[in-house]
């Protein structure tokens, strides 16, 4: 410190006798805009050990003028009597920045970017982060060569009821808008800082949302549109409105990517949406002989046999409601599916061996039961449930997960709840029926079945623990 002192008065000599020097240095840690020198002047010897000076800067539009202060003795650099520090972080603004910066703590300097506050140290892939806070709300700037871009936070694309892009280009995805063309870049969370034309990009110009391809650019297809709304009717009970993404490449036919279940549909020479993954079309039938009353379910069929049907399901929780003397079943979209093939033969639902999905069957039969014969399997619903948890292959064979018991648990529902009076001697019993359930759903035999299998499971769950 002592040699500092005695050195204060030779270096405030040399600093004012160069200040490009001066400006070079101070760059280590309060770097310049890309492209844009920062101008020192008026730079002289202020009382005890300050140097002070003016730097002129430019954001591309306007200039700023802002004092530095520099204290040859302690090292101290002050912008407009700021030093350099920490990004403050409100509450209400955590998210976002946690979103785009992680945990990390953010050092700062001041900005001199007209109607910004702070200058972030680190630069994510080369870009110049600054911040400001304005009237509750954050304004963040990413500045790269020619690319001058402002965040835009995603709930301004999006109310409760209404989105102006697809759920898939809002969740997971952040927005860009160039200042300069008026461009929106969308950007994908796992790669934040890959800001390009190649993504998606929406022109507030031209009102449109594209993204190149090999052939030309792939057009979003407006959610509010009379053809969106004619796909979304489609897949209605399969999956939500805002998971759909609805687009129109330029030499082919429309097509319907659902992200989270990893599918893409496309118009084929029929007219009807079929999916590469599936192997499959949307079948116009969508009658399959059974499981009346599902809403949540989307029938397939093969192109090169239309005899070849299927069916897929959501795999989320099953809820119904019960109009007059029907009961409508809905499964509320997850984002997993299960696939279960039409047997005419046999007449029956099949699926792979596995214990969810033949406890879902059971399930779906049980609770699309009506007094009638189903024309597929020839019996109700609730007989075909009862046949198959009767049968061996609904046996468990390893103790069963979660998603399997509570299947069961909404089976074991449909059967009426019994009051014994005397509790003790069971002379009379009064059955309580649900009443938000029709009559022909509920059956004395459900409880019992699913009690079997819960007590097999349990076992083996007990030699499971012995292992």
């Amino acid at each position: 410190m002592k040699l500092s002192y005695r050195l204060s008065s030779l270096v405030r000599k040399s600093i004012v006798s160069s200040p490009d020097t001066f400006r070079k240095a101070i760059m280590a840690v309060w770097p310049e805009a890309d492209g844009r020198s920062r101008q020192i002047s008026a730079l002289r010897a202020d009382q005890d050990a300050w140097v002070v000076c003016e730097s002129h800067g430019h954001d591309g539009w306007n200039a700023s003028i802002q004092v530095v202060q520099y204290n040859c003795c302690t090292g101290l650099l002050l912008v407009d009597s700021r030093p350099l520090g920490k990004l403050p972080k409100p509450p209400e603004h955590t998210a976002v920045l946690s979103e785009l910066f992680g945990d990390q703590a953010l050092l700062t300097r001041p900005s001199d970017m007209p109607g910004m506050d702070y200058t972030l140290t680190v630069r994510p892939k080369g870009y110049r982060i600054d911040v400001a806070y304005d009237s509750g709300s954050i304004v963040i700037r990413a500045i790269k060569g020619q690319q001058w871009l402002q965040y835009i936070q995603r709930n301004v694309f999006r109310s409760e009821t209404s989105w102006d892009l697809p759920g898939p280009l809002l969740d997971g995805c952040l927005h860009w808008l160039d200042l300069r063309s008026g461009k929106v870049f969308i950007s994908y969370a796992a790669d934040i800082w890959n800001i390009s034309h190649r993504n998606w990009t929406i022109n507030t110009h031209q009102k449109t949302c594209s993204r190149p391809g090999s052939f030309g650019n792939d057009r979003i297809v407006d959610t509010y549109s009379p053809l969106f709304n004619r796909v979304a009717r489609i897949f209605h009970g399969f999956e939500t409105r805002p998971n759909l993404l609805v687009f129109q490449p330029p030499s082919k036919h429309l097509q319907v990517e659902i992200k989270r279940l990893q599918l893409l549909f496309y118009v084929n020479a029929r007219q009807l949406l079929e999916s590469p993954q599936l192997g499959s079309e949307i079948d116009l039938d969508q009658d399959v002989g059974t499981w009346y009353g599902l809403e949540s379910k989307l029938v397939f069929r093969n192109p090169r046999d239309p005899q070849q049907r299927s069916i897929l399901i959501p795999m989320g929780p099953l809820e119904t409601k019960r109009e007059r003397d029907n009961l409508v079943v809905r499964i509320t979209p997850n984002g997993d599916y299960a696939k279960f093939v039409i047997n005419k033969h046999l007449g029956r639902i099949e699926s792979t061996p596995e214990q969810l999905l033949l406890y879902m069957k059971a399930q779906l039969h049980a609770y699309t039961s009506s007094i009638f014969p189903d024309p597929l399997t020839g019996r109700t619903g609730t007989e075909e449930a009862l046949q198959w948890l009767s049968s061996g292959a609904c046996q468990p064979w390893s103790p069963l997960r979660v998603g399997s018991t509570n299947v069961l648990a909404r089976i074991a529902q449909l059967t009426p709840r019994h009051e014994y009076y005397p509790a003790d001697l069971k002379v009379m019993k009064t059955d309580h029926w649900s009443e938000n359930l029709t009559e022909s759903v509920q059956h004395e035999r459900f409880r019992p079945l699913v009690e079997q299998i819960m007590a097999i499971s349990a076992e083996l769950q007990t030699f499971a623990l012995i292992d």
